[in-house]
């Protein structure tokens, strides 16, 4: 087949050089892609089938989208396992209540510019945008019974998890709705490509690309390919602008992400097996065993003592008190397992090797804290707040920008705000400007240090509010008219603080301590030489 292939090649290159040209160069590039496919099959150990490389090198030369089609649904089943059911999904879950904790905030922020907006016309349309988006917030997903808030943590826990999340912005009408928006999250396995899009170079998948290798849109399968109740083969071509996807690139060219435990897969499971290992070993080591002799056939007496059957065969169990049936003239061998005293250990380190995979901290994945000093706690909390501060900037780039930005455009097309379309299509990006704040990082090793500190370097102009307002994840104008409506309100109700009530008492004590010492007589000295003394010091 291979020299008919090329017996047609030069065929056609005599008649037409240039399509025989390319029919040859299309054809060595697939030889040579199928050979490295064939050398390394696996780009990535988590997805192999067997887990002991005994220190060999898996050497991939494919493509990051070529090794992604070969291993991206090993991998993503995988981790999907351990998530379920191991100590992996406390960590991811954990990763989602430190990035997302209580919620993003969003604040609009459309300025005055002349010409066009007056200042108070800037900040009439901020707050009717702001109160259009707490109308929605809470309704916003597609079955219209979760808000943003369960949608980001739905996002950011399938990115962990699976790698990444394929947000679908539609619009479901409604009476009591303003704008009819609404944001669905698509599980990844329903993008794929349609069998008929399988020789498709501009298809890979299920993202489709245009000549220029712009994504045009993605292919989503109607049903999960593995329901059991709904089957369907269907596709629904999604246009790129409608779909948001949240992931992390690790390679140029990379089309689609990889779970966050990719490199660490193998290293989970056999931490699950190390620690089945030192049960097993313990229960071994507990058992106590009893040898009964007997002239009876002591096999037929074991297969009467068996509690359960193995291919037919019936087999008593070890555990501790068991009793073992021999021959009158057998002898007696007792063996002597060895202690499992090293699986701490050898787990404890399993551990470590997994954060440092994952770059999540140990003591925050395992909630271990033991040993660890007062400055390696600061290190350790502040490479998980840089870690965190990423993943949010991630979130609001790929994800909250775009739907405000569709809150505001679709608020512009209804009409639910006083701006008029004509306006808003010379200056969007006037009228888009916003700003999203994630939640506060909580942690504070010594509070009232870093809160002096703070306030130290605003005093000799080091650093400005409005920057240490933003780096606690708050706004300043907002910050600023609150502060506002407080002080006011304590002027209205006439509270005096604290400080102010304890000066002016120390002020009213003053005069009295004053007269007192005034009326009291001077102590005279005991001798000339401190009554000298007194003399030059009163000089």
């Amino acid at each position: 087949m291979s020299r008919f292939s090329a017996f047609i090649d030069n065929a056609i290159y005599a008649f037409a050089p240039v399509w025989g040209a390319r029919r040859i160069e299309t054809r060595r590039q697939y030889d040579k892609y199928q050979a490295v496919s064939d050398k390394f099959s696996k780009s990535y150990e988590g997805s192999e089938d067997s887990r002991h490389r005994e220190g060999k090198w898996l050497g991939s030369r494919l493509s990051a989208d070529a090794s992604l089609e070969e291993d991206l649904e090993s991998a993503r089943q995988r981790s999907r396992e351990l998530y379920r059911n191991d100590f992996v999904g406390g960590a991811i879950d954990s990763r989602v209540e430190h990035v997302v904790g209580t919620g993003f905030t969003v604040q609009s922020r459309i300025k005055a510019k002349e010409g066009v907006l007056t200042e108070d016309d800037a900040q009439k349309l901020n707050a009717e945008l702001e109160d259009l988006f707490e109308q929605i917030e809470p309704t916003l997903c597609r079955t219209r019974k979760k808000s943003l808030w369960q949608k980001i943590c739905l996002a950011d826990r399938c990115i962990d998890a699976d790698g990444e999340t394929f947000v679908v912005m539609s619009d479901i009408g409604g009476a009591d709705l303003p704008i009819p928006l609404c944001i669905e999250i698509v599980d990844c396995d329903r993008i794929e490509s349609p069998p008929e899009k399988t020789g498709d170079p501009l298809c890979r998948m299920g993202i489709q690309y245009n000549a220029e290798k712009q994504i045009i849109g993605y292919h989503i399968r109607k049903a999960h390919p593995y329901d059991n109740k709904e089957f369907s083969v269907a596709y629904d071509f999604i246009p790129a602008w409608r779909v948001l996807h949240v992931f992390i690139e690790w390679f140029a060219g990379q089309s689609r992400g990889l779970p966050w435990m990719t490199r660490a897969l193998n290293r989970a499971k056999d931490g699950k097996d190390l620690t089945e290992a030192g049960i097993i070993g313990a229960q071994v080591e507990a058992c106590f065993a009893g040898f009964i002799k007997s002239k009876v056939n002591p096999v037929a007496a074991a297969m009467g003592a068996a509690t359960t059957t193995d291919n037919g065969q019936r087999i008593q169990e070890v555990r501790p008190g068991s009793m073992n049936y021999i021959g009158a003239d057998d002898e007696i061998t007792f063996s002597a397992p060895t202690k499992a005293n090293s699986v701490g250990t050898l787990q404890e380190y399993n551990n470590r090797t997994i954060a440092g995979s994952v770059n999540w901290p140990y003591e925050m994945i395992m909630k271990d804290w033991r040993g660890v000093s007062f400055a390696g706690g600061r290190i350790i909390l502040h490479g998980a707040k840089i870690t965190t501060k990423v993943r949010q900037q991630l979130l609001i780039e790929v994800m909250l920008r775009p739907i405000w930005n569709q809150v505001v455009d679709e608020a512009v097309i209804v009409g639910a705000v006083g701006i008029d379309s004509r306006l808003y299509r010379d200056n969007v990006h006037l009228f888009r400007r916003h700003v999203w704040k994630g939640p506060k990082w909580s942690y504070a090793i010594t509070p009232g240090e870093e809160v002096n500190a703070v306030v130290t370097a605003i005093d000799n102009n080091l650093m400005t509010l409005s920057d240490a307002l933003a780096e606690d994840q708050q706004d300043f104008e907002q910050v600023m008219e609150r502060r506002q409506v407080e002080r006011q309100e304590v002027r209205t109700r006439n509270i005096v603080p604290n400080d102010v009530v304890q000066a002016n008492n120390v002020g009213k004590d003053k005069p009295q301590m004053a007269a007192k010492a005034a009326e009291a007589p001077a102590p005279a000295p005991q001798h000339a030489e401190q009554e000298a003394e007194v003399t030059s010091a009163n000089d």
